[in-house]
């Protein structure tokens, strides 16, 4: 799997701009800031190999209006910035369509498959636009990777 450096540091501050709190691992963004270089490092070459795991997620219990509760789970760091940086973004559309046709009997779970593969489509034009408005993709490539992310 292809894995830049540098599309890594861009997930990273993308990272920073949201929540601070710590996962599982009690890392928050700033014990994490100490550490980026090295920690990059190494998620880069796990990606490559493709042995990279997820840590489990975090989860507590937020109010709702109706009266029940929530469950949030909350990523480490680290797997907020693999989600943030995912090189192979474009293929979640693809996917989800996949899994929504094997759904197809179950109306209510196709459509909500139809519907998250659209959400991630959008996602995937947006990282495409941040990725022309940061050069690491030219502009006369934009209509053939738009395309791309359309499936």
């Amino acid at each position: 799997m292809q894995v830049y450096l540098e599309h890594l540091h861009a997930a990273w501050r993308l990272v920073q701009r949201g929540s601070p709190a710590a996962g599982v691992d009690g890392i928050t963004t700033d014990l994490f800031a100490g550490v980026v270089h090295e920690q990059l490092g190494q998620m880069q070459r796990q990606l490559r190999r493709e042995c990279y795991r997820a840590s489990p997620a975090k989860g507590f219990f937020v109010s709702k209006k109706n009266g029940g509760q929530r469950l949030i789970g909350l990523s480490t760091v680290r797997d907020r910035v693999r989600s943030s940086g995912s090189g192979d973004g474009r293929l979640w559309p693809a996917a989800h369509l996949a899994e929504a046709w094997g759904k197809r009997r179950y109306h209510e779970a196709f459509i909500a498959k139809l519907s998250e593969a659209e959400t991630k489509a959008a996602a995937v034009q947006t990282w495409l636009a941040f990725a022309v408005e940061c050069g690491y993709r030219r502009m006369r490539d934009w209509p053939i990777v738009t395309a791309m992310a359309a499936f």
